[in-house]
């Protein structure tokens, strides 16, 4: 009962529910593409993001400076159909607040981003 109304509570906020609409594709992304994405400066961004990995909804991997965020796969089915719920509710007609740009996959803040620029598909420096 306790990490559903944990869960409850870390979707009752415009920017997490933005942020949940970044990672609905499945795709992890840097606290960089949601901060672009949002249009929030960094340390906004990291607070939302650390509620919502703390409610059970984000997982968290860092490489090197970078934080990467993505929606766990090991979610209960009952989560899972919850979050997919919300972000039908947000495709079908959130306000603009709700919704965010997708992020820009041509960012240079980006580990993998600059390491791929130069060559390193698996993001090690040179």
């Amino acid at each position: 009962m306790r990490s559903l109304a944990r869960l409850m509570k870390s979707l009752g906020d415009e920017t997490r529910l933005g942020i949940l609409d970044i990672l609905s594709d499945g795709e992890e992304k840097c606290v960089c593409e949601i901060k672009q994405a949002l249009g929030m400066n960094q340390p906004c961004v990291s607070r939302h993001l650390r509620v919502m990995v703390d409610a059970g909804l984000l997982k968290s991997r860092r490489q090197g400076l970078w934080v990467y965020y993505s929606l766990r796969e090991d979610l209960p089915d009952t989560m899972r159909s919850l979050l997919e719920s919300v972000h039908s509710c947000l495709e079908a007609g959130a306000p603009e607040s709700v919704k965010a740009k997708k992020p820009g996959r041509a960012l240079k803040c980006c580990g993998i981003r600059n390491s791929r620029k130069k060559g390193h598909e698996d993001g090690s420096p040179s």
